[in-house]
């Protein structure tokens, strides 16, 4: 298992990791630390992994906008343009991901660069 990137949102940062059987992507609070492990997916391809996760850090940084009331348009095209992506590329590699639940022994027990 391996870290290999991922984007920030303003609350969490969606991780890629790649493992033997795809590439996982993990939702980790920001000021936590903590990852939510039901919202963690598990993609065969790498490309649709990122997608997602960017997908994912757009939408957050859209909803954080809309939370404290601000002009929120360009992040709301930034959320669309990458859902629009992930979309695309879902339907072109066929990989609509997957839950994941990792085996315990895969479980990072902290994240050393929080």
């Amino acid at each position: 298992m391996m870290w290999i990137g991922g984007a920030e949102g303003t609350g969490y940062r969606y991780e890629v990791i790649a493992l033997v059987d795809g590439y996982v992507v993990q939702m980790r609070d920001l000021s936590t630390g903590v990852v939510d492990a039901a919202e963690t997916r598990l993609f065969r391809t790498a490309r649709v992994a990122f997608a997602h996760a960017h997908a994912m850090a757009a939408i957050d940084r859209f909803a954080a906008t809309l939370l404290d009331m601000q002009d929120a348009a360009s992040e709301r095209r930034d959320a669309q343009r990458s859902e629009q992506t992930l979309r695309a590329l879902k339907e072109q590699l066929n990989d609509e991901g997957s839950l994941y639940a990792p085996p315990p022994e895969q479980t990072p027990s902290s994240c050393v660069y929080h």
